[in-house]
């Protein structure tokens, strides 16, 4: 990298509010591009594209598994979080009979034995209940994010 200001990628909730907190001027980076997903993100990284990311750590883990020859090329700058993963969601127009369905099945597949090799293969333990409430942290997040431009 050089001594210009970083190229980045994304308009990551967490690297707003980090930077929020941390009271860093706008224009902090020299440019911000969308990549459209952060496998796309991490390639743009390794093939000298951009300078630094906002990367799913489950994302990054799961392309290391895969190529792991990767991991040497890259360094973390600041680990994120913990926040709450993504809801699943399904559309309105499904039934509250199928989606209480889903919900169940999402729920206790982790006890049967072909639940839990498809959750395995998706290095996940298990699906676990939540409400409205486990979200409270997205929404202070993005308050504070919201006052930081690029």
């Amino acid at each position: 990298m050089s001594t210009k200001q970083p190229r980045f990628i994304g308009e990551e909730l967490g690297v707003r509010y980090y930077l929020g907190l941390s009271g860093a001027e706008p224009g902090y980076f020299g440019s911000v591009v969308e990549s459209g997903s952060h496998q796309n993100s991490l390639r743009m990284i390794l093939d000298g594209l951009i300078d630094a990311a906002a990367l799913d750590s489950t994302v990054l883990e799961a392309e290391i598994v895969q190529n792991p020859s990767i991991a040497g090329k890259l360094r973390t700058i600041a680990a994120l979080g913990p926040s709450p993963a993504p809801p699943w969601v399904v559309h309105r127009s499904v039934s509250n009979t199928v989606r209480r369905d889903l919900r169940r099945r999402f729920l206790a597949m982790h006890r049967k034995e072909n639940g839990r090799k498809i959750l395995d293969n998706a290095a996940i333990l298990r699906f676990a209940a939540v409400s409205d409430r486990n979200y409270d942290l997205i929404r202070e997040m993005d308050s504070i994010a919201a006052g930081v431009k690029w």
